[in-house]
């Protein structure tokens, strides 16, 4: 269980550093629809 948690963990760790551009980049460079997105992102 620790290990799975562990996982878990390390996954949310390296992509919330890169995600809010990944996301813009996906938007096409628009900066407030990747804001959007990464609050529903967020939320759920």
């Amino acid at each position: 269980m620790f290990v799975t948690l562990l996982l878990d963990v390390i996954g949310f760790g390296l992509i919330l550093p890169v995600l809010p551009k990944l996301l813009e980049q996906m938007q096409g460079g628009d900066t407030a629809a990747a804001a959007k997105t990464y609050g529903l992102f967020g939320t759920v």
